[in-house]
This record gives C-alpha cells, sequence and structure tokens, in this order.
C-alpha cells in the first residue's frame, strides 16, 4: 500500500514538472516570437498616421470614440480612448503603445493557436517544432493583418481575434456550458470589432475538422451553431448601436438596413474574385490565388496517391470555402471598407490554415512532400514579411509627402492671409471622385490614399502640420462651384475666410 502511494505521488511530481516545463517553453516561445515581431514591425513604432490617427489627433479621444468607436458597437475601444483621455494620454506615445500591444496580443494568439494543434498532434522533432511554429505565425500575423496594424484599433482588433480563437475552441469542444461560453466570446470579440469575425467561421470549422476528421455530420452542426451565434451577437450589436445611437442624439452611417441587401448582394457577386486576384492591395496581385490553387493541386494529388479517404478532399474544400466565404457575410448589410484587409483576415489566414490542415493529417510524413512543403512555407513567409515591410515604410513615405503638402499650403495660407488681411478659419472639401488615381501618390500605391485628399480627413491633416483649428465645413461636389485653373493646378483655393481643397476619395 505504501509502495503504491509512493509511485502514485512520484507521477503526480512528474507530471507537475512536466506542466511546468511546458509552461516555461510556452513562456520562452512567446518571448522570441514577440521579440522577431517587435523587429519585424520596427517601421511602425514610431509615430505613423493612418486617416484614424489624423483624426484623434485633430479632435480628440472624446470625439472619435463617440463618432466611430461607440456608434460602431466597439465598446472596448470606446472604453480604451477614454481612458486615454482621462490620464491625459498623448495621441503619438498613444499609437506606439497600440501597436506594442496588439504585437504581443498576437504573439499570444500564435501560441494559442500552437497549443490547440499539439494537443491534436504532438511534433516529433525540432524541425517539426520550428515548422509549427512558424505556420501557426503566419496564420496569425498573415498578410492581410497588415492593415489592422496600421490603426490605433490594433489593440481590439488582436483582442478580438484571441476571442475568436477561444470561442472557436470553446464550441468544437463541447464541454458543459459550452454554447453560452462560446457565445459570450464571440460577444466580446465583436464588442472589439465586428469586422473579423471570419476568424471564428474559419477557427471553428479548421477544429472541427481536426476533432471530427470524418464525421462530416458533426461538422457540419458546429459549423451551424458558430453560424447561429454569430447571427445571434451581430443582431445584438445592431441593438447596441441603435440604443446608443439615440442615447448620444448621432446615427451611425455605415449599417444600411435591410432595403440594401439585395443591392449589396450584387455588388458582392459582382466584386467577389477582385479581392482574390488584387488582396486588398496587400500582397502581389493574382500570388495568394495562384498560391491556393498549387496548394489545392499538391493535396490533391498526395490524396490520391497515398489512397486518403474521400473525407481528406472534402474538408479541404470546406476549410476554403468558409475562410473565403466568410469574409463577404459582414457586406450583406454594409458595403464599408469592402476592400480593406482588416475585414478579409480570414483570406489572409487561409494559406496558414491549409498548411495546419496538412500537419495534422500527416502529409508531411512523405520526405517529397516534405521538401516541397518546407520550400512553399519558407517562399510564403519571406514574401509576406516582406511586403510589411514595403507597406509600413510606404506608409510612413505617404506621411512625410503629407507633411511636405500640409507645408506649402500653409505658406498659400499665411499669404493670402497677409495680402487680404483676413484669418482662413474653415475648410470645405470639394469632391471629384472622377479622378480616384490622383488620391495616391506616384508611385505609392500600397494600402492607403493620401489622407490629405480623403473625405472628412483632409482638414485633420492640414491642423495636425499646422497647429491651426480650422473647423471642417461640409463636402460641395466639384460641379456645383466655378473654380478657377490656379485651384485646379494645385488642388486648394482660399475665399474669404474659407480654404477649399480638392479630395478624390470620398
Amino acid at each position: 500500500m505504501q509502495r503504491r502511494y509512493t509511485v502514485y505521488i512520484h507521477m503526480q511530481l512528474v507530471n507537475i514538472m512536466k506542466e511546468k516545463l511546458k509552461n516555461k517553453k510556452k513562456i520562452i516561445n512567446l518571448i522570441i516570437i514577440f521579440i522577431i515581431s517587435l523587429i519585424i514591425f520596427i517601421p511602425w513604432l514610431k509615430v505613423h498616421y493612418s486617416v484614424d490617427n489624423y483624426t484623434i489627433e485633430n479632435y480628440g479621444y472624446q470625439y472619435y470614440s463617440e463618432k466611430w468607436s461607440l456608434l460602431g458597437g466597439r465598446l472596448i475601444m470606446y472604453l480604451i480612448l477614454n481612458f486615454a483621455n482621462l490620464i491625459r494620454l498623448p495621441v503619438q506615445p498613444f499609437i506606439v503603445i497600440s501597436e506594442i500591444i496588439s504585437i504581443f496580443i498576437s504573439s499570444v494568439n500564435v501560441i494559442i493557436l500552437k497549443s490547440i494543434i499539439e494537443s491534436e498532434r504532438k511534433t516529433k522533432s525540432i524541425k517539426e517544432e520550428i515548422m509549427l511554429t512558424v505556420i501557426t505565425y503566419i496564420t496569425i500575423f498573415n498578410f492581410m493583418f497588415i492593415d489592422c496594424m496600421q490603426y490605433v484599433e490594433c489593440t481590439v482588433m488582436s483582442l478580438s481575434i484571441m476571442c475568436y480563437l477561444i470561442a472557436a475552441k470553446t464550441l468544437v469542444e463541447k464541454k458543459k456550458g459550452y454554447i453560452f461560453q462560446s457565445a459570450f466570446l464571440v460577444l466580446l470579440g465583436v464588442l472589439c470589432y465586428q469586422g473579423t469575425i471570419c476568424m471564428f467561421f474559419a477557427f471553428t470549422t479548421l477544429l472541427s475538422i481536426i476533432k471530427n476528421k470524418k464525421d462530416l455530420k458533426k461538422i457540419i452542426i458546429d459549423m451551424i451553431k458558430c453560424g447561429l451565434i454569430s447571427f445571434i451577437i451581430i443582431l445584438i450589436n445592431l441593438a447596441f448601436v441603435s440604443i446608443v445611437g439615440k442615447v448620444i442624439d448621432k446615427k451611425q452611417k455605415r449599417i444600411n438596413g435591410l432595403s440594401q441587401i439585395q443591392s449589396n448582394l450584387q455588388y458582392i457577386i459582382k466584386n467577389f474574385t477582385v479581392i482574390l486576384s488584387d488582396t486588398c492591395n496587400l500582397f502581389p496581385k493574382n500570388l495568394f490565388a495562384l498560391s491556393l490553387i498549387s496548394l489545392t493541386i499538391i493535396t490533391l494529388l498526395v490524396a490520391l496517391k497515398n489512397k486518403y479517404d474521400k473525407s481528406l478532399l472534402i474538408n479541404y474544400l470546406i476549410l476554403i470555402l468558409v475562410s473565403i466565404l466568410g469574409t463577404y457575410v459582414f457586406f450583406i448589410m454594409t458595403l464599408s471598407s469592402f476592400y480593406t484587409g482588416r475585414m478579409r483576415v480570414s483570406i489572409g489566414a487561409l494559406i496558414g490554415l491549409i498548411f495546419i490542415y496538412w500537419y495534422i493529417n500527416d502529409l508531411f510524413e512523405n520526405k517529397i512532400a516534405e521538401i516541397i512543403i518546407c520550400i512553399l512555407l519558407v517562399i510564403y513567409t519571406v514574401v509576406t514579411i516582406y511586403f510589411y515591410e514595403v507597406i509600413m515604410i510606404d506608409q510612413v513615405k505617404i506621411n512625410n509627402l503629407e507633411k511636405q503638402d500640409v507645408v506649402e499650403i500653409e505658406k498659400y495660407i499665411e499669404n493670402y492671409e497677409n495680402d487680404n488681411n483676413i484669418k482662413i478659419e474653415y475648410v470645405i472639401e470639394v469632391n471629384n471622385t472622377k479622378k480616384t488615381e490622383k488620391a495616391f501618390y506616384s508611385g505609392i500605391k500600397t494600402i492607403n490614399p493620401s489622407a490629405l485628399r480623403h473625405a472628412e480627413i483632409a482638414t485633420s491633416v492640414i491642423n495636425v502640420y499646422t497647429g491651426r483649428k480650422l473647423q471642417y465645413k461640409g463636402i460641395t461636389n466639384i460641379g456645383e462651384n466655378t473654380f478657377d485653373e490656379e485651384f485646379h493646378e494645385q488642388g486648394y483655393i482660399c475665399k474669404g475666410n474659407t480654404l477649399y481643397i480638392e479630395i478624390y476619395i470620398s
């Protein structure tokens, strides 16, 4: 009896030590991933301006938090912005702090995803360990994710992805109270950021396929539960937005309502392939489509050669369809941000999800297949990180060019004020959307137009770089007023106490 008890105690101590070593290993991996990510994001670990960052700098936290966060149903971001306002944190440090926190949360997401995969299939060597780490890394830090990182909302976007990942895990594991727990996590994710909910669909599909493998019925049931939870939570979020609008007496302009569903669907169908080919200008044109086709051909050949069960290909196709189609669900109600990567993160994550699917199904076992997979993985990872750098550096260039343009505008305003003994107090934007190409600086068209040529943002850009407090007085169309040749050449002109500036993106 004493011996049995001693053996039991010994086994418990061994298990505790193993768990401690496992946790220590996770912490070390997290630190390494976080440091590498910080190095990758160096160009943005200093002050940079997206269109939203200019708005916050110009109007302040409170204005932005009410108009964009609260009316957008993003309660968590509203609270964060108001906390920053409460402690009087300057906007520029806030931008950098948001980036760092987002990078850390996303690094944690990599560890969580990797742990979930390892619970289903243990790594057998250091090579597999490194390979799985890289795969889960590019799934989270995918090529669409860079669009999230340019905004101060990057923190809540990363947090929302964490919520959706854990919600998917909870839903698939089906422990006691899993429906309510999963729904709560999805609600928290939506209150952070709704646009990334496509990751909940993709994660649920992947994890259900991993767990149920050949049981298509269970996979479909999990997907239906995922869809119903998402639908109910989105309705709750829309109700929240409606109530908030009435309380603060403001109306959001993004959700079109039921009357626009048909026209939205027509637009989605018409522009469906554009997203897959252009990938929101965040990846080389057609490279994603070519990568997806190549991986599909490899999957098909390996499956046929090794005579895998037909469920392997069926589940593979389901994963692809859900990851792609899931990014269009949100646009049934609104076309706002249709061409932005932050609403398409599950498409960006799809290549990584496919690699995970291969790993789980032991497609790495064949030596030739393993070599091919490693080469593809390295190429894809390098290209993704390279485009991260290109996009970040280009955005810094855009900010510098915006600043130079504002310096010229400021000189023009000063001369006008001196010559006419008048003070410029207002800005009216002149809408010229027939020439949208002019919104982009020559040679720089990877992610953003100039904020100085963007509706409702131009005033903020001028105020940020000049220190002026010009008031935005709205938009007029190019044909509604008469402007001389000077205006059309330089894109701005002063009349009375108002600066008129031409914008090309509305």
